[in-house]
């Protein structure tokens, strides 16, 4: 009888990884801190050592567009087949990612839930990101419209109190 494989190697380091990063935390506010305060860094030490020449090799895009490619697409290095953006407003992006994603999997393992794992562990790092793009940059997701709840995980990056260039 052959093995079924559900995840590839990697996948399943990462969630293995994930799984243990969030069976440290256990709803203690101090140690959730202490994770995003963890991840905050990471990706802030990522944007700048990365993010002055991503930024100059998006030049001519959008803030919003700009922090949505080097979130997605250089960072997160997702397959752009997972992932769909459509512009809402003229300061606002809408995704939809289909991506496999290490939390999802970690929280259906251990029987949490996503739209507080997510928020609470993931939104900040990511919003972090986008502030070193531009500061007046918000990522945020729609709860109501992540999975395992929905087909798709609903994010927005705006540009919130955009300042209008003198012509």
């Amino acid at each position: 009888m052959q093995e079924i494989r559900l995840y590839s190697d990697d996948e399943w380091a990462a969630i293995q990884k994930k799984m243990q990063t969030l069976s440290s935390v256990n709803d203690d506010p101090l140690e959730i801190e202490r994770v995003n305060q963890e991840r905050i860094a990471k990706k802030r030490k990522w944007m700048l050592e990365h993010g002055p020449s991503l930024i100059e090799k998006y030049n001519g895009l959008s803030p919003e567009e700009v922090a949505f490619n080097i979130i997605y697409f250089d960072h997160m290095q997702l397959d752009p087949n997972d992932i769909v953006m459509e512009r809402i407003s003229p300061t606002k992006i809408r995704i939809e990612s289909h991506n496999f994603c290490p939390y999802l999997e970690s929280c259906n393992i251990m029987g949490l839930d996503t739209r507080v794992v997510c928020k609470e562990t993931g939104e900040p790092s990511f919003q972090a990101m986008a502030e070193m793009v531009h500061p007046n940059l918000r990522f945020y997701r729609n709860y109501d419209h992540v999975r395992p709840h929905a087909e798709y995980c609903e994010e927005f990056i705006e540009l919130v109190n955009p300042i209008v260039e003198e012509q």
